[in-house]
């Protein structure tokens, strides 16, 4: 009999019409032996509910589409508090679709649905061993190799995790969903590796089989390539790469970042494109 791997997308749909992970994702495990299902637990927006209309999901087993929280006090500071409701919501789709048909999952992904993904198949032999020897214990799965430093933040001293994608067996996915009502500390870079220690328990360290390229870096690199980057303040929308990430629509999302472009040579014509963004560069900070 097959084993099963559930993938499941959550959170803000963005750029949707340049995801090429699903044929990807199914062939790579088709070839392991494994079938696929596919779940979508998105905000529910117009550009959402547009795909939806157009049956862009027709090969996921369920699509969730709830209302975005509003948490006005994120405004200045932005958490995973969303991320991890989000995560909630997926498991519980998941979940359903598993009561209803009597089955099992050997192993689910999470991931955000604005990420292309390489799959190693070498990488995946190496460690499903590994994955499998676990047993029923829940258990999340960390990259060594995309593992950032430790990060002191909120008075914890945390590793840095990938999180645009997430490794778990069922067990793991079920303890890790239950992350959004257990804690109270939901800080970018480090509350995923304090759910996989306090809400999880168990952590296995792997030479992971999955990278992850954001659609929107894709997107932005030509016009790097011109000397332009997103990482500066602008008077009119702020911080540029944060207002780019509020563009779902991959047309729309070209066409703000050429008007930004001519707007900066328009207001500084005796600068080149990366002269102008370093004078107008935001200083880094964590979070």
């Amino acid at each position: 009999m097959k084993k099963r791997v559930a993938v499941e997308f959550f959170g803000q749909l963005r750029n949707w019409e340049l995801n090429k992970s699903l044929g990807k994702i199914v062939s790579f495990f088709n070839n392991k032996g494994y079938e696929v299902d596919f779940f979508g637990t998105f905000w529910n927006d117009e550009y959402t509910r547009k795909h939806i209309a157009f049956d862009r999901f027709n090969t996921f087993k369920a699509v969730l589409l709830v209302d975005e929280p509003n948490l006005p006090d994120e405004k200045e500071r932005p958490t995973l508090k969303k991320y991890f409701y989000a995560i909630h919501n997926s498991n519980e789709l998941r979940k359903a679709y598993r009561l209803k048909n009597k089955i099992k999952y050997d192993l689910v992904l999470m991931m955000r649905p604005d990420i292309n993904v390489k799959l190693s198949s070498r990488r995946f032999d190496n460690n499903i061993k590994v994955i499998d020897g676990v047993g029923g214990k829940p258990y999340i799965f960390f990259d060594t190799r995309s593992m950032g430093p430790y990060i002191t933040d909120g008075g914890k001293k945390l590793k840095k995790p990938e999180d645009k994608f997430i490794i778990l067996n069922e067990a793991g996915a079920d303890y890790l969903a239950q992350a959004y009502s257990k804690l109270d500390y939901f800080r970018y870079h480090t509350s995923l590796m304090l759910a996989a220690e306090e809400v999880v328990g168990n952590i296995e360290y792997i030479d992971g089989f999955i990278v992850a390229d954001l659609i929107r870096e894709d997107i932005t690199q030509p016009y790097k390539d011109m000397g332009w980057d997103d990482a500066y303040m602008d008077d009119e929308v702020g911080f540029v790469r944060n207002h780019i990430k509020r563009f779902q629509d991959t047309a729309e999302t070209l066409n703000e970042i050429e008007r930004l472009i001519q707007k900066l040579s328009d207001n500084y014509p005796d600068l080149t494109l990366e002269e102008a963004t370093k004078m107008l560069k935001k200083p880094r900070r964590n979070g």
